[in-house]
């Protein structure tokens, strides 16, 4: 298998979204929720809803204009809204989503084999080396085949498919892994605990080139591992997640999201 066919094809997704798989046996695609929807549903968003006023107020010292819209007819919820948004933009407040993006990508690329530690971007080299030191010294075998796959689960209350980042194997054992690269993970520890019991319990890997489902292999479906590699610098750490828990907060997860559809 070469390195091109390693890499994942973008997925197809319906206006919402959402998945689009084809069955198994054949036929239409149909949208499936993505894992990570499903694992925000039950998120504490107090913190994420204080640092998004907090950018908006520094966007708004910065652009004099943007104050000046939103004074001219504060009743415009469309002007506003849009003010807000530009405000955001100047903050920078998209600067460190986009470099976590791009780090995300090279150490996907790094995971496959396509680049060495030797062989990426120089602006990446120091963050990569602790990365795959950080590996070493836990004892990792990333399994270059299953980065970045389609995970799918059948048989919920809604079927659901999310991309997992990596399998991997400790001591024997194969994982669920992901890689996290903001500045911390312990608001969102409770969200990857689901999305990663999600991974662990798939019913099928799908690829998109083929639009064919294959088995899913065995995995640890008490432990997954994320591994945290802060865009911004600092350690590269790993961290045991009890996906065990994860999975059962998916039971409720999903009767949120049916009572919220209530008529």
């Amino acid at each position: 298998m070469s390195i091109t066919d390693l890499q994942p094809v973008e997925p197809k997704r319906d206006r919402w979204g959402r998945y689009l798989i084809a069955p198994r046996g054949g036929g239409k695609a149909v949208g499936y929720t993505r894992a990570t929807t499903i694992a925000e549903t039950l998120d504490d968003r107090y913190n994420l809803e204080l640092w998004k006023m907090r950018q908006v107020a520094v966007g708004l010292s910065r652009r004099s204009d943007l104050l000046a819209l939103v004074a001219a007819d504060e009743s415009d919820k469309k002007a506003v809204n849009a003010a807000c948004k530009e405000a955001m933009d100047a903050a920078e407040s998209g600067a460190a989503a986009n470099t976590g993006t791009a780090l995300h990508r090279i150490l996907e690329r790094v995971d496959t084999g396509e680049l060495t530690v030797d062989s990426v971007p120089e602006m990446f080299t120091d963050v990569v080396g602790r990365y795959r030191s950080a590996l070493d010294a836990a004892g990792v075998t990333v399994v270059t085949d299953y980065c970045e796959r389609v995970h799918v689960v059948e048989g919920l209350a809604e079927p659901i498919a999310g991309m997992a980042d990596n399998h991997i194997v400790i001591g024997g054992r194969r994982y669920i892994a992901d890689k996290k690269t903001g500045s911390g993970i312990d608001f969102g520890a409770g969200g990857f605990a689901v999305q990663l019991a999600i991974y662990a319990h798939a019913t099928s890997i799908y690829n998109y080139a083929t639009e064919t489902h294959s088995d899913m292999p065995a995995v640890d479906q008490e432990r997954a591992v994320i591994i945290h590699v802060p865009a911004a610098g600092g350690d590269v750490t790993l961290h045991w997640l009890d996906i065990a828990a994860g999975w059962e907060a998916l039971d409720h997860a999903l009767w949120v999201r049916a009572w919220r559809k209530r008529k």
